[in-house]
């Protein structure tokens, strides 16, 4: 694997900003008053910031990314600025009982779910280049934040089934694209994703995000009760699917100094 770390864990920190912001929104409809969610939202929107800073040669060029927001990447760095704002302002003001706070909440982490996908949409990169990869990730969001809290009633858990079959058909329609994409992407290859290199990745996301979460699910109907651990689990895969969505073409160095890409 060749991973760009620091554009997985940003990735994965903005995600796990926008499902604490959605469980704000959650918490609201159960009548239940927590704003710790927002403020975990806030810090998680600050880490993939500062993961972005960080990674620049001069912390200042963040000036030059911030101000071309019509572009994918400088778009994704923005809707975290505004998630850091928007999870404090959410933290302070839920005690308000104001009802803009959740439609706000929904708002913002969903244009910010869309941001982080935006910048995989690039022609050079086939297999992420598609909306497909949008709905993934807001399935796999509003799937991962509705089991942050307890699923008991019917009605709660028949939501859950839907999350996961919404999800699981969106991912597997994502991974026959691969198959049929022209011209093909050389590193998430339909081969190399499901059966080479990657297959642990992938398989791994898949294990944790969509069978495990249904599988549970399907046994709450029965009247079992999830256990906790699915959200550690549920993280998990979305961390192995943020690695997976972040390999790059492997550098290799060919004749005469000359640097070709070996796929």
């Amino acid at each position: 694997m060749n991973t760009r770390w620091n554009m997985a864990f940003f990735l994965f920190f903005g995600l796990i900003g926008a499902i604490m912001l959605i469980c704000t929104v959650i918490s609201n409809v159960r009548e239940e008053k927590r704003p710790i969610p927002a403020l975990i939202a806030s810090a998680c929107a600050l880490t993939a910031f500062m993961i972005i800073c960080l990674g620049l040669n001069n912390p200042l060029k963040i000036l030059t990314v911030l101000s071309t927001p019509q572009k994918g990447f400088s778009g994704a760095i923005i809707m975290q600025v505004v998630m850091i704002a928007a999870g404090m302002l959410i933290f302070i003001k839920s005690k308000a009982e104001n009802k803009a706070i959740p439609i706000a909440a929904f708002v913002i982490s969903i244009l910010s779910v869309y941001a982080l996908s935006k910048q995989y949409m690039i022609t050079v990169r086939p297999a992420l280049n598609t909306y497909i990869l949008t709905i993934i990730f807001l399935a796999l969001v509003f799937q991962t934040a509705w089991y942050m809290y307890p699923v008991t009633k019917k009605r709660a858990v028949y939501t859950a089934l839907g999350l996961n079959i919404f999800y699981g058909v969106f991912l597997l329609i994502f991974t026959l694209r691969m198959k049929i994409i022209a011209p093909p992407d050389h590193v998430l290859d339909f081969m190399n994703v499901t059966f080479g290199a990657l297959a642990p990745v992938y398989w791994g996301a898949v294990l944790c995000t969509f069978i495990m979460p249904l599988a549970c699910t399907i046994m709450a109907l029965r009247g079992k009760t999830i256990p906790k651990s699915l959200n550690v689990v549920s993280i998990a895969g979305l961390f192995s699917l943020c690695l997976l969505i972040n390999q790059m073409p492997i550098i290799a160095r060919g004749i005469n100094n000359r640097i070709f890409m070996d796929y």
